[in-house]
């Protein structure tokens, strides 16, 4: 969990979110992507079904953003420099 200032991010842009559900629903999609019987319907789908209906924006609890073309050699340090030119600056 990403923590700016000792306050956790999530707290900082909606201090009435509940961080048991959104985990839940994280693991959710994890759980998807791996594919198999623990995913449910979806879970049994081929890898471009469950890739297309991971991506699409309809969620209610989670929107995924657009996918594009990005590459990188590392992905956790891409991540990090995201949070820190697109994040840090806020707060």
């Amino acid at each position: 969990m990403w923590v700016w200032s000792g306050k956790n991010l999530f707290q900082l842009f909606a201090p009435k979110l509940d961080l048991e559900e959104l985990k839940l629903n994280s693991c959710a999609f994890e759980v998807i992507n791996k594919g198999g019987e623990l995913g449910g319907t979806i879970g049994l789908m081929d890898r471009p079904g469950r890739f297309s209906w991971m991506t699409a924006a309809q969620s209610t609890i989670l929107q995924p953003s657009n996918v594009h073309p990005g590459f990188t050699a590392d992905a956790a340090e891409t991540l990090n420099r995201l949070f820190d030119q697109l994040l840090k600056r806020v707060y």
